[in-house]
């Protein structure tokens, strides 16, 4: 690509007069601001010499999202003027931040699902897996112990019908975990298994199918993590079916819509 070889250039032309460049890393990216530079029409952003994007001054900051965590990337910044022409270049190398670590929600309200969820604890750590990439193993502390919530089985694993009452390590955090958020004390699956799982940069999202006197119903966790002024936050959501929703409990506080909001403690 012509573009990148124009890149080098500006490097070996400009690097005596490059100004600062302020590289910032967030989770599975990095903030970048620079300085302005006389006469710049546009700035081009490049990551490891890849182009990324084109801005119009007089912007002088961007945020590159879905990278890698805790990767270290090359990062330039190359001012434009109007007709194209090099004129200034911002160069650093930059390590991405990542969403790993204990995250927290207290419920404030009474309703805690006979003293199930009076708080919800999570711990998640960043996985490199040589065939689907990066994702997040995800834990649920309870009673001080704690419970692989996600992946229930290893990514790629067959699937399986897996029972209620299996004395298996899987069966055993099933068990924990979906008490949490079963409202009923009566109304218990006889076996389950995990149908889909969808994973993204900044979250993923699974779903079970259980059984329960023969009739099969369906359960969707969607984690979602987001930055809320700088605090790494993880929104917690579950859905499915009508008969599933008619016994899940849901966040009980106003204007939560359902959803769990657990706040990164460390």
């Amino acid at each position: 690509m012509k573009r990148l070889f124009a890149l080098i250039s500006v490097f070996l032309l400009l690097s005596a007069s490059a100004l600062a460049l302020e590289v910032s890393p967030i989770p599975n990216g990095i903030s970048l601001a620079w300085e302005a530079a006389d006469g710049a029409v546009y700035y081009d952003v490049y990551i490891d010499s890849v182009f990324i994007a084109r801005l119009n001054s007089p912007c002088l900051s961007y945020t590159v999202k879905n990278l890698l965590a805790d990767h270290s990337y090359q990062v330039a910044v190359a001012a434009r003027s109007k007709s194209n022409e090099d004129i200034k270049a911002w160069f650093s190398n930059a390590v991405t931040g990542s969403w790993d670590g204990e995250y927290l929600w207290v419920n404030p309200t009474k309703e805690d699902n006979r003293g199930l969820m009076k708080e919800l604890r999570m711990v998640v750590k960043t996985v490199q897996d040589p065939k689907y990439g990066q994702y997040y193993d995800v834990s649920v502390i309870r009673d001080g112990k704690s419970y692989r919530f996600f992946p229930l089985y290893p990514l790629g694993a067959a699937v399986q019908w897996t029972k209620y009452k299996s004395e298996s390590p899987e069966a055993e955090v099933y068990r924990k975990c979906s008490e949490m958020i079963n409202s009923s004390s009566v109304l218990k699956p006889s076996s389950w298994r995990v149908d889909r799982i969808e994973l993204d940069h900044d979250g993923f999202s699974f779903s079970v199918i259980s059984k329960a006197f023969g009739i099969e119903v369906e359960t969707v966790n969607t984690f979602s993590f987001r930055l809320e002024d700088g605090v790494c936050m993880l929104d917690y959501a579950i859905s499915g079916d009508k008969m599933f929703m008619s016994i899940a409990f849901v966040n009980p506080e106003p204007g939560s819509g359902g959803i769990y909001t657990l706040k990164r403690i460390s």
